[in-house]
């Protein structure tokens, strides 16, 4: 019997090493019988070598301000990045109710940390791009 020499899917690149992708879903977790927690898991496809590619992302979901070394969580980094949040209103006493649904089917970039063999979002490189059929194939 042959061997068969199988190409790894990849994920497709632009020539400044960013990834483009769509938003699919972002979704409330709730605790199972083994743990107990919350969060938002947030869906990025994107295209790959072979096939699409689906990242995904945890936040909690709360927002906070910036620490004393300016740094925010991963939920109010990404509405800091995708815009559905200004720093303005961050640091207002009220934040305002923010519809994350509006992200559905939106176009983002990002670049790719490689952590053991696998890849992962680089949080502090997203960016919204526009609609999803401008960009994505």
């Amino acid at each position: 019997m042959a061997l068969r020499v199988q190409a790894g899917n990849r994920p497709k690149l632009d020539s400044d090493g960013f990834v483009h992708a769509v938003v699919k879903s972002i979704a409330n977790e709730e605790s199972n019988e083994k743990h107990e927690w919350e969060s938002l898991r947030w869906e990025f496809e994107s295209p790959g070598t072979i096939r699409p590619i689906m990242f995904r992302v945890w936040t909690g979901l709360t927002y906070n301000p910036p620490d004393e070394k300016g740094e925010v969580n991963k939920l109010t980094n990404l509405c800091l990045r995708c815009n559905l949040l200004t720093m303005e209103q961050l640091l207002a006493d009220e934040i305002p109710d923010i519809d994350l649904e509006t992200l559905f089917g939106q176009c983002v970039q990002f670049k790719l940390v490689k952590e053991g063999g696998l890849y992962r979002i680089d949080l502090n490189s997203v960016t919204l791009e526009g609609e999803a059929s401008e960009k994505v194939e």
